[in-house]
Parts: structure tokens; sequence; C-alpha cells
């Protein structure tokens, strides 16, 4: 037996539906790659943005937007990929 339509309801055949396309998974990480870089580069950065092997860099950092504001210093440690 249907239940009775409720109060104010609209019948099911007078509903339309439209659907968005979905983004594809390599869509949707390379967009959260993009803003996590962007949030970043808010934090660190350096310049030249890509430095090559023996090239002087200058770091820049901002503590403001970090659990270290407000600390008299920051100690970075560098490295390289061999």
């Amino acid at each position: 037996m249907p239940y009775p339509p409720l109060a104010g309801s609209l019948p099911l055949s007078s509903i339309k539906l439209s659907l968005l396309p979905v983004p594809s998974l390599g869509v949707v990480q390379a967009k959260a790659g993009k803003k996590r870089r962007e949030l970043q580069r808010q934090v660190l950065f350096t310049m030249p943005i890509r430095p090559k092997a023996g090239q002087s860099v200058r770091v820049y950092y901002n503590p403001d937007v970090t659990p270290l504001r407000g600390r008299p210093e920051a100690w970075l440690r560098g490295g390289w990929n061999r």
C-alpha cells in the first residue's frame, strides 16, 4: 500500500534534476596541489623560485602565520637531492 503524499509535496514526475559533471581525480589532485603551494608561499619561498645547483638562494620566511609567530629567530637546514 503506497504512502499518501505529504502536504505541500510535489509528485516525483514534476521534479527535474540536473547533474553537474564530476571532475576526474587527477584534476582534483592538481587543484589541491596548486592551492597547497599557494598557501605554502605565504609562509616560505625562495628567490630564485627554482634555484640551480651551485646558485645562491635567498630564503624568505613569514612566521606570522605559523606557530613560530613572535619568536626572535628561526633556524633553517638546507640540503639537496643527489
